[in-house]
């Protein structure tokens, strides 16, 4: 199986005989940007993993982004991250933290939260309970 999948693994054999892979959260994936007058918002939506990280962290390199005075990462519609997301959202809080950038995350589902808690990312990042608070 491929890393960062989940579910059956597909095979040479089955896709010979037709089979087709269902959608997945992969698929579901999306990251939207709103600049505002006072904050960017970078929602994301789906699962934050080895798949997906590389749409983000393009977003996050985009100038506009960059340059916005406080980066809010809205995670609440993410019920999943693996190691590869934490390790966009912590770096991009240290870019942020670098050049003077106010940067914040939304809560996101109860296996982000746990991620948090664990690695101890909620101590170290400016975690907000909903966008309200931005």
């Amino acid at each position: 199986m491929k890393a960062g999948s989940r579910g059956r693994c597909w095979g040479h054999a089955e896709r010979a005989m037709g089979a087709r892979r269902r959608p997945g959260p992969a698929d579901r994936f999306a990251v939207v940007v709103d600049h505002g007058d006072e904050r960017t918002i970078v929602a994301v939506h789906g699962e934050l993993d080895l798949a997906n990280a590389p749409r983000l962290e393009a977003a996050i390199a985009d100038e506009r982004v960059r340059s916005a005075e406080r980066l809010v990462i809205d995670l609440s519609a993410i019920g999943f991250i693996d190691s590869t997301g934490l390790r966009v959202i912590l770096a991009t809080s240290e870019e942020a933290r670098a050049s003077g950038q106010r940067f914040a995350v939304t809560r996101g589902g109860e296996q982000v939260q746990r991620i948090f808690a664990v690695t101890g990312a909620d101590r170290r990042l400016e975690v907000l309970g909903s966008l309200d608070e931005a």
